[in-house]
């Protein structure tokens, strides 16, 4: 079974949308290689989303995904069997 993993946010500048701003991603696998990168902008609501669907070639383990725009980062986990 290959997974997809759907991933959405909201950004905020205090509570406003941070409307229009560069969002990258970027997925480590559990060996410290990168197996994603993405770029999108967000919405007028300041809201993103990526979908990403393992590949059948992904190691089992804890995957780390970093989501970084300018003054922001956030770090989620997430884990492939």
């Amino acid at each position: 079974i290959i997974d997809v993993y759907v991933y959405s946010k909201e950004f905020l500048w205090g509570k406003t949308p941070l409307r229009g701003a560069v969002i990258a991603i970027q997925i480590v696998d559990p060996r410290g290689n990168t197996v994603f990168v993405f770029r999108n902008i967000t919405d007028s609501l300041g809201k993103t989303e990526f979908k990403v669907r393992a590949d059948k070639n992904w190691v089992s383990g804890e995957y780390t995904v970093y989501i970084v725009t300018p003054g922001y980062m956030t770090i989620k986990k997430f884990k492939v069997e």
